[in-house]
């Protein structure tokens, strides 16, 4: 994804930065995820590929929003949700929205505010254990 954004001219910003361990007694779990923003002038391919206008979109740990945009906190903030919703879901991300979980923040998603959509948006709770990350390396302990 960052490739084809890269192609398309649009400027990476690292946004944040997460580590995570787990030691379970027998093997040390590392995860590394860095969050990159891309801010774009040009979404034309991606919205060719959903089928309607895009003001971002989120893909795992990247996030891309078009530059008009840039500013408004409510759509960065909308986007950093799909994040943290693929780190808790994995590859289940998709199965979860065709199930029926909230992950856009309907009904506002489509009507507005965008405030309501983000409280609205399914978000993991705290005791729920990230199992995505975008490197993720286990070193055996003996």
């Amino acid at each position: 994804m960052s490739i084809i954004l890269i192609i398309t001219g649009a400027k990476p910003e690292i946004n944040s930065i997460s580590f995570s361990f787990a030691y379970n007694g027998k093997t040390l779990s590392l995860g590394f995820d860095p969050i990159v923003v891309f801010y774009t002038d040009n979404l034309d391919f991606f919205e060719k590929l959903a089928g309607w206008e895009l003001a971002g979109f989120a893909v795992g740990d990247v996030v891309a929003i078009k530059n008009e945009f840039k500013d408004n906190k409510l759509i960065l903030q909308h986007e950093l949700n799909h994040v943290k919703q693929f780190m808790t879901l994995g590859d289940y991300f998709y199965l979860a929205g065709w199930l029926g979980l909230n992950l856009e923040g309907y009904p506002y998603y489509l009507t507005g505010p965008m405030d309501k959509c983000n409280d609205t948006m399914w978000k993991p709770p705290n005791w729920w254990p990230f199992h995505w990350h975008l490197f993720e390396a286990e070193i055996p302990i003996n």
